[in-house]
């Protein structure tokens, strides 16, 4: 991605990735400890809430149990269900501390942080089945959690994949969802879209070959059109109140345009806002980007909301 005409901000953030880019390997191992070194400076600052722990939801087939990192502020009024992005591939909890303590802290909810299964070692639909289960259990344990709480959903890149998915699960189950915040949601699991056309050969984050491994890794039949791992294709119908934040530079571009359209077309409620050159994952960049603080404050908001008017 040329530097020429980018914000300062982001041009330096561009300028460190291209000669990072230069020792990559795309695959599972070494991108997921590229991802781990970089967690204390991604996370460093920000609110600390009253309690941290780890449960542990069994699985139906006896497999491993589903891992969530619950944040527990003062007082809280609502439980987040939140699911990480990294392409299906990369990533955990830890690598979104900062933004799942955010939340729970200024939102005053819970915020509980699932670490599902993720691929080449668990391919579609692991992390799908994950999101499902554990959404439903944890609505389930809502009144438990928080007696009389709202509860939202939100996710970022491959995460807000998930919670799209597990709202609309939830939705199909009855249950009362207040909201869904997605953050530069990965929907389209296909390669055929303006933004990715435009942006996704030299991109800065996540550029073609980092996202076809990804789709290849996590989807190796090759079914993008299934609404299960593109929901984008969904029934919408039913969809709980959105929030969609995305930056105009980022190779997903066109999917959250896409999502909000199709939500607006079926009278869903919608807040779409797109930050003006902005890259992919800039949420996570809060630290050296004043426009991903900006947004993470708008999603705290956006979540706050929610609850508020679901309450």
């Amino acid at each position: 991605m040329p530097t020429d005409n980018l914000h300062p901000q982001v041009a330096a953030i561009a300028e460190a990735r291209r000669k990072l880019r230069v020792s990559r390997v795309l695959e599972a191992t070494a991108l997921r400890e590229a991802a781990l070194a970089g967690t204390a400076a991604v996370n460093a600052g920000g609110p600390v809430p009253e309690n941290r722990r780890e449960i542990n939801l069994p699985r139906p087939q006896g497999d491993d149990p589903i891992r969530m990192v619950l944040y527990e502020p003062a007082g809280p009024r609502g439980l987040c269900v939140f699911f990480h992005g990294g392409g299906f591939v990369i990533c955990c909890p830890e690598t979104h501390d900062k933004i799942a303590r955010s939340i729970a802290v200024s939102a005053r909810c819970v915020v509980a942080s699932v670490d599902y299964r993720k691929a080449p070692e668990h391919p579609f639909p692991a992390a799908y089945e994950d999101a499902l289960e554990s959404a439903r259990w944890l609505a389930d344990m809502l009144d438990t959690l928080v007696p009389g709480g709202s509860l939202v959903l939100a996710g970022d890149s491959s995460g807000g994949n998930l919670a799209a998915s597990a709202a609309l699960a939830l939705a199909n189950d009855g249950k009362r969802v207040a909201g869904v915040v997605l953050l530069y949601p990965w929907l389209d699991l296909g390669r055929d879209s303006e933004s990715r056309r435009h942006f996704g050969p030299g991109d800065m984050i996540i550029d073609d070959d980092f996202m076809d491994y990804c789709t290849g890794t996590y989807l190796p039949g090759g079914e993008v059109s299934d609404p299960r791992a593109s929901p984008l294709f969904a029934d919408l119908s039913g969809f709980p109140p959105a929030a969609v934040i995305c930056g105009t530079l980022d190779p997903l571009l066109s999917d959250s345009e896409r999502f909000v359209q199709r939500l607006r077309d079926a009278g869903r409620s919608v807040d779409w806002r797109p930050f003006a050159g902005m890259p992919h994952g800039f949420i996570s960049l809060c630290n050296a980007l004043d426009d991903g603080q900006a947004a993470l404050d708008l999603a705290v908001e956006s979540i706050s909301r929610m609850m508020e008017e679901h309450a």
